[in-house]
């Protein structure tokens, strides 16, 4: 593989989700993160990739005022709008600042679970020659697992960072990464990412 034709993608890492006051954060899932070092260790993926200067795109699940993208009778978007969580310009729908983009660094907003579902994340990668996606994000069986399916079946190749996600249940989470996500692509570890990627062309 070469470090030109490889994308680091951050998805969700955002306060609402990761931080321990957001606002599903609060309700253990920032727990869930801390015990797996999930910020730690995707703020180490990520300063590797900015180093050896691979494509870095950050995935924020956002909304305008009010959730109109919002439909009815789904749970998990109507927990999202009972919550008012990852409005638009909130602090809620920042990224967590150890994951934070710096100048430059694009920043994809998306609508619903799959990252690429009706977003330019496809037009990004594929005008960056992106053969490869590598995935960090919360939760592992929502938008991880939804987003490297559709990767999978757009025709990139995919790396996961086990100890890059985290869900609320630590079943569907390892399920998700032992069960599902190796059909679709590698599954490995930040460490054997950084050994991995030293800086090499």
């Amino acid at each position: 593989m070469k470090k030109d034709e490889i994308a680091l993608v951050l998805m969700d890492l955002q306060n609402d989700v990761v931080h321990p006051e957001g606002l599903f954060g609060k309700s253990g899932l920032a727990d869930v993160v801390r015990e797996r070092s999930v910020l730690e260790n995707s703020h180490a993926v990520l300063e590797r990739a900015r180093q050896l200067r691979m494509l870095v795109v950050h995935v924020a699940h956002q909304y305008r005022a009010g959730h109109p993208e919002v439909g009815q009778g789904m749970a998990i978007f109507d927990s999202i709008k009972t919550a008012d969580a990852m409005t638009e310009g909130s602090w809620g729908a920042e990224p967590h600042e150890m994951v934070a983009p710096i100048e430059n660094e694009i920043v994809v907003p998306k609508r619903r679970v799959s990252s690429f579902y009706q977003s330019d994340l496809d037009l990004v990668l594929r005008l960056a020659g992106i053969k490869t996606i590598v995935s960090a994000g919360v939760a592992t069986n929502m938008v991880v697992e939804a987003t490297v399916r559709d990767a999978a079946d757009r025709g990139f190749a995919n790396i996961v960072l086990e100890d890059c996600c985290a869900s609320f249940d630590a079943e569907d989470n390892e399920f998700s990464l032992k069960n599902i996500i190796p059909k679709f692509g590698r599954v490995i570890t930040t460490l054997e990412f950084l050994d991995e990627f030293t800086g090499r062309s």
